[in-house]
């Protein structure tokens, strides 16, 4: 199934008029693309940037617009940061600025129904508190491999 989108790709670049793969048949037209073509980056020109960018994975959520990232991690409470003064994330402005996050909120919202087409939890409201992010034990020692063994016994 990765092959319609190879061929989206190469039938930008040589330009050809066939929306089909002849390999998977007629009925698998490629779908029209929500995105920007790579194709400028490899004739060496210029790209030009998103307005937007989205992200979801699971139930962490993400937009960027300009310098304005807005971030939900596992469902909490919108937090929004300014990225060009605070790259690291750490100055959360959504109590400042409260407009600008209910409406970079809405786009997201709008994204994730309207172009990646999610239904149910993926489309549920955010908390009204940070969660939280629990990350997985540093094993680098060999120290769980140990306990592991231990637990055989």
């Amino acid at each position: 199934m990765k092959q319609p989108m190879r061929s989206a790709l190469f039938l930008r670049i040589s330009a050809a008029r066939q929306l089909c793969s002849p390999l998977l048949g007629p009925q698998n037209y490629l779908p029209a693309s929500k995105s920007l073509s790579l194709l400028p980056i490899f004739r060496s020109e210029t790209l030009q940037p998103h307005e937007t960018l989205y992200f979801h994975f699971g139930t962490n959520r993400a937009l960027r617009q300009g310098p304005w990232k807005l971030v939900s991690a596992k469902l909490g409470r919108w937090e929004l940061y300014n990225l060009d003064e605070d790259r690291t994330e750490l100055n959360d402005l959504s109590e400042q600025k409260p407009e600008r996050v209910a409406a970079m909120e809405m786009e997201w919202f709008r994204m994730a129904e309207h172009i990646d087409r999610l239904k149910g939890l993926a489309l549920a409201a955010v908390g009204d508190s940070v969660k939280s992010l629990s990350f997985r034990k540093d094993t680098s020692s060999g120290s769980a491999s140990k306990e592991n063994r231990n637990k055989k016994k």
